[in-house]
């Protein structure tokens, strides 16, 4: 789009939502344009599989082979050169998606997979990225690491993520302002960076990642809950039915000792809900 702008659309305002910072040429920005745009900190990614796996000594990276995703893999070579001497690294761009998942299933255990984009593999074949996630987490001997938040719940582990939230607020903002009136080029807008970190607690509890390695103040997500939590107010319900029944089948017959058992267990019973539900 910015290469044809001036023949196409010289005067039209365009808003550039979601490129990273590096991929836009400098200079090439004119009056009319306004961006919201990523500034990725790559390494970021490989620092927090370290922290959270400090044994892996292999990473595969999943990447396409599209040409952005030819550009990515260029990035991507360049700024985690600076790990060569804590891991061996692996490109899946030269792979079909059938040999990306067959590599996937026969990784070591101190491997990873760092999944960052596929769109077309190197047959050519186009693919939806959040499927292609999925089925790579269904066969994957190892844990899978990703870059975006819309990965999260869909089997990556989680840690510093792309912030397409953000981004879309962010966006939507810039547009307002240019529908009112503004010079899109007065409109500076701050890159969008990683957020607090967001992990997904079922990966963590499946490949025995321990909390106490997470980066303070991060975000767990899809924890599950209790059999109490799950269930309280039906497991109340049957306990004052039977402390009922009790009572009435029994009258005054008991005795104070059965009588005092019988306050003290319900007495528990809806003691343990008032602390869990914050009714007191």
């Amino acid at each position: 789009m910015q290469r044809y702008r001036q023949e196409l659309f010289p005067t039209t305002p365009m808003l550039i939502v979601g490129a990273d910072r590096r991929r836009i040429p400098s200079g090439s920005l004119t009056e009319n344009d306004a961006t919201v745009v990523l500034d990725l900190d790559l390494p970021a990614y490989l620092t927090n599989i370290l922290r959270l796996r400090p044994e892996t000594t292999h990473i595969g990276v999943v990447v396409g082979n599209s040409p952005v995703e030819r550009y990515w893999t260029s990035e991507l070579q360049r700024d985690f050169q600076s790990f060569s001497d804590r891991v061996s690294i692996t490109w899946f761009n030269d792979l079909t998606f059938p040999e990306m998942l067959t590599r996937a299933a026969s990784m070591l255990p101190q491997s990873v997979i760092f999944w960052f984009l596929l769109s077309e593999d190197a047959a050519g074949v186009p693919y939806s990225q959040d499927r292609a996630l999925e089925a790579m987490r269904e066969v994957a001997a190892v844990p899978v690491f990703g870059m975006g938040d819309y990965e999260l719940g869909r089997g990556i582990i989680g840690g510093p993520l792309m912030q397409t939230q953000a981004l879309g607020r962010q966006g939507a903002d810039v547009a307002i302002r240019i529908f009112k009136g503004e010079v899109p080029s007065g409109i500076k807008s701050p890159d969008v960076l990683f957020g607090m970190h967001a992990y997904d607690a079922r990966e963590l509890r499946k490949w025995g990642i321990s909390e106490a390695r997470l980066l303070p103040g991060g975000t767990v997500h899809y924890r599950e809950s209790t059999v109490w939590a799950q269930y309280r107010w039906q497991i109340l319900a049957v306990v004052m039915i039977v402390c009922a029944q009790m009572e009435e089948s029994f009258g005054y017959t008991w005795s104070a000792t059965a009588v005092s058992a019988q306050s003290w267990i319900c007495a528990s019973v809806f003691r343990k809900s008032s602390i869990s539900t914050g009714l007191r």
